[in-house]
């Protein structure tokens, strides 16, 4: 529809990936069009889906392999989560955050989550294989909220998405054992940047599919990441829990700008950014990294001895750092971070939002190129605007944190206000917190 009256009842969306970007677009599809009593269907196309035990709080499903992601939630998602009437499972959580530390050139800033206010671990996909929990996730949790609101899953590869004649998208997919097709009155294109945008610059059939789709499309720009998961033996890691850790250097070898611990239930989940990290090409590699990265001396103190750390596996995904270029055609959009993220953090917040924005769109505007124009692209734009400033505040961050004289003066000043000011007139603690 191109009329301003939005999709109809009858129509039918089709959403490729049903990661956390495709399991909102189908929860905010859907409820928003209850309420506007019209009867849409929802069709998610996600191949890492298979069965699980599952539990009451968390159904028989399972999300097949890794989501590389640190799997942190923020207070942000959390307040929308509880919005959408949407409580994470005990078995899912792997860790409540009670302080956050910033490791300083000099000394750590540490400072307690504000009351009122949480932040969550989990793990998103399966990995890795040795927890005893491995069928518990956060994206399975998130899939099944988008079925428990009246999507349709279809556990299949799309291997290609062209127009209809009608001018309709025609989905093709591949299930274990035939070849099928699906037309729509609207495809969401939600697989994920380490699903089609990869690095290695091999190209996938969906990423194939959008450039011919839309021949202006251009995925955002991408870094290099490496995420590597710790066992802790069970004893050591209770000194580890309820603190995530950001450290903002390395060393003159090791070349780091942005890295976090982030403590999972007997684990480690460490996201290491940088120099060094931009150009590793394998195991090897990531294995000399992971070693450096354990013996540096403020690391050293952090951790447990690497004697009884046992590394489960490590990946190098990649992480948004620009908007993707014409997102939008008739009756296609692209949302989730194959279309924008928040810079260098909180990519679920950033599916959601998108998501979000996509179907008011659809159910208020319509599905042509000019409704998604008006009502679709302004919320990318912020995402452009409001990362050019965190580039900024990033760069400002790891200036101070990483000078020995600087971080000197900003922890007397942290320490200063600690002792001088009430706790509700801690302005500076407010500012870091933001």
């Amino acid at each position: 529809q191109q009329d301003g009256k939005g999709l109809e009842s009858g129509a039918t969306v089709a959403v490729i990936g049903g990661g956390p970007a495709g399991a909102f677009s189908a929860i905010h599809l859907l409820r928003q069009a209850r309420t506007l009593q019209r009867d849409i269907q929802v069709v998610i196309f996600e191949r890492r889906r298979q069965p699980g035990p599952g539990t009451a709080g968390c159904p028989a499903t399972n999300w097949k392999g890794c989501n590389y992601c640190a799997g942190g939630l923020s207070p942000k998602l959390l307040d929308l989560l509880a919005e959408l009437n949407l409580r994470v499972p005990e078995e899912v959580v792997q860790g409540r955050i009670r302080f956050i530390t910033i490791e300083g050139y000099w000394k750590n800033i540490e400072f307690e989550v504000p009351e009122g206010r949480e932040i969550l671990t989990v793990y998103r996909g399966s990995r890795p294989a040795t927890r005893r929990d491995r069928h518990q996730s956060f994206d399975s949790f998130l899939l099944d909220q988008a079925l428990a609101a009246g999507a349709r899953l279809i556990s299949a590869e799309v291997d290609d998405v062209r127009y209809a004649d009608d001018g309709r998208p025609r989905i093709h997919y591949r299930t274990a054992t035939t070849r099928e097709t699906l037309d729509a009155d609207f495809a969401v294109f939600a697989a994920g940047v380490n699903e089609v945008a990869c690095a290695s610059a091999r190209a996938s059939p969906v990423l194939e599919s959008l450039r011919r789709l839309i021949p202006g499309f251009v995925p955002p720009r991408l870094r290099q990441a490496l995420i590597f998961e710790l066992e802790v033996d069970p004893h050591l890691s209770a000194s580890l829990e309820g603190q995530l850790h950001f450290v903002e250097y390395g060393s003159k070898a090791l070349r780091l700008e942005m890295c976090s611990l982030v403590p999972k239930r007997g684990y480690v989940t460490a996201v290491l950014m940088g120099e060094s990290v931009d150009s590793l090409t394998g195991h090897a590699q990531n294995a000399a990294i992971l070693r450096q990265f354990l013996e540096l001396p403020h690391i050293r103190k952090l951790m447990p001895p690497t004697g009884r750390l046992r590394v489960s596996c490590s990946c190098n995904p990649n992480l948004v750092v620009s908007n993707a270029r014409n997102p939008i055609s008739d009756r296609i959009a692209v949302v989730g971070d194959m279309a924008t993220s928040r810079l260098y953090k909180d990519g679920i917040l950033s599916a959601h939002q998108t998501a979000r924005a996509l179907a008011e769109t659809l159910l208020n505007r319509g599905s042509g190129r000019e409704d998604l124009k008006r009502g679709y692209l302004p919320t990318l734009r912020r995402f452009q605007r409001d990362n050019r400033f965190a580039a900024v505040v990033f760069l400002l961050h790891r200036i101070v944190f990483g000078s020995s004289v600087l971080s000197r003066v900003f922890y007397q000043a942290v320490i200063t206000e600690r002792k001088d000011a009430l706790r509700q007139d801690r302005r500076l603690k407010r500012i870091l917190w933001q």
